[in-house]
């Protein structure tokens, strides 16, 4: 067997294997979606925790014979010298829902986060006349999902939300009620983020919207569970997938492909941002016009 870093794809090969590190499932399904329609195998990796479960997932996936590795990537692989190892080879990776500085060209899919960010801006600013706001991460700005949705909620609010950041998805949100009384809106970076901080308000009597609006992103399937329902940014997340596989399969057979690929969003207007049920289908109604 080859050592890791010289395992590279079989060019004799007629089907191509694509390796798969990524948590969102929706993404995974739409990458294995197109990799069944041109009879390509997929090898999907579990959800890595840190750096060292990275470096060890590529490993697992080299020694399978993968072609190419499409993953979604951290802050630590940054410090990924496996990684940074394939690429100065030429190896096929694709990046999909961040992009992260790597110190090589690496082609990536993602949602325009900036676009959607900006949609929920000028929605809050437009619509709900909000003067100030905070920003809830778990993640730090240098992920590009993360700084692309604050600049686009910033542009379109057309000032600066403080930037908040609890310790992990999972975390503490406590530090967000002294800011319940002093701010008209909450963005949270992600739909999984604002449930838990919607827990966390209720659970310390503070109402939404009443007291406070609250502002997602994703679209995830908790948006619409959640009492009262998020507002929040639908993104096509399997057509990621399926764009990113797309591409895979163009870099295995040394086609150019684009660096930046980036998948359009759309707003989805519930009643925790404060629009009543007739002015979410009156807002949705003007924006398919439009």
């Amino acid at each position: 067997m080859w050592p890791w870093h010289i395992c590279y794809r079989n060019k004799y090969s007629f089907k191509e294997k694509i390796g798969i590190i990524v948590q969102n499932t929706k993404i995974v399904y739409g990458i294995i979606k197109f990799c069944s329609k041109i009879g390509s195998k997929c090898f999907v990796v579990e959800r890595v925790e840190n750096l060292e479960a990275e470096k060890q997932a590529i490993k697992q996936l080299l020694s399978m014979g993968v072609d190419g590795i499409i993953m979604e990537p951290t802050v630590n692989s940054i410090a990924n010298d496996i990684l940074k190892s394939l690429l100065q080879n030429n190896f096929p990776v694709v990046f999909v829902d961040r992009s992260i500085d790597i110190g090589f060209p690496v082609p990536t899919v993602i949602n325009n986060n900036y676009s959607g960010g900006k949609m929920l801006g000028e929605h809050m600013r437009k619509v709900h006349k909000i003067k100030s706001a905070i920003y809830v991460t778990s993640e730090d700005m240098t992920i590009s999902s993360v700084y692309e949705r604050y600049n686009g909620i910033k542009d379109g609010l057309k000032f600066s939300p403080e930037i908040i950041k609890v310790p992990k998805i999972d975390g503490d949100y406590s530090q967000i009620i002294k800011f319940a009384k002093k701010v008209d809106a909450i963005f949270f970076c992600n739909d999984m983020m604002a449930v838990r901080g919607i827990t966390t308000l209720l659970q310390n009597n503070i109402k939404i919207p009443n007291d406070i609006k609250v502002l997602g992103y994703d679209n995830d399937y908790v948006s619409k569970i959640v009492n009262p329902k998020l507002t929040t940014v639908n993104q096509d997340l399997s057509l990621i997938g399926e764009t990113a596989a797309s591409l895979m399969v163009s870099l295995i057979k040394n086609e150019k492909v684009e660096l930046e690929n980036k998948i359009e969003s759309k707003l989805i207007i519930r009643k925790s941002c404060g629009c009543k049920e007739e002015e979410e289908k009156n807002v949705q109604r003007k924006r398919q016009r439009n």
